[in-house]
């Protein structure tokens, strides 16, 4: 996992990681959570809040992780909106298996580091 040594001044956290990129870090996440869980594929999920939808961006599968570009709308039922709106864990199972739903909310500082946004989104383990 590439991180950069700068220090970002006025940080809530004493150490917080800074990556090089927003790829590096997605990696880092699928990589770090495919191990913890001991997962055969994790994908992530951002959540466009704005237009109500769940944009796939990085899936790691067999040992390997690819940029993906999916966006799904989920139903207010779904599996996918009650782990959102309560920001708790929802776990399933299918006929391939098992899935692991995880809500996130990271905050993201811009590169000078003056800005930060946070984003929400799915952490989705199989």
């Amino acid at each position: 996992m590439k991180r950069t040594k700068r220090a970002l001044s006025g940080a809530e956290r004493d150490n917080p990681d800074f990556f090089v990129s927003r790829e590096a870090f997605l990696k880092g996440l699928l990589e770090s959570s495919a191990r913890l869980m001991a997962a055969d594929r994790v994908s992530f999920y951002y959540h466009d809040e704005k237009n109500s939808l769940l944009r796939l961006l990085m899936r790691r599968g067999g040992g390997a992780c690819f940029e993906v570009e999916e966006d799904a709308r989920p139903a207010p039922d779904s599996r996918a909106a009650a782990a959102l709106s309560s920001q708790k864990p929802v776990a399933f199972g299918n006929g391939s298996g098992y899935c692991l739903l995880v809500p996130f909310q990271v905050e993201i500082y811009s590169a000078g580091g003056e800005d930060r946004t946070t984003i929400r989104g799915l952490l989705r383990m199989e």
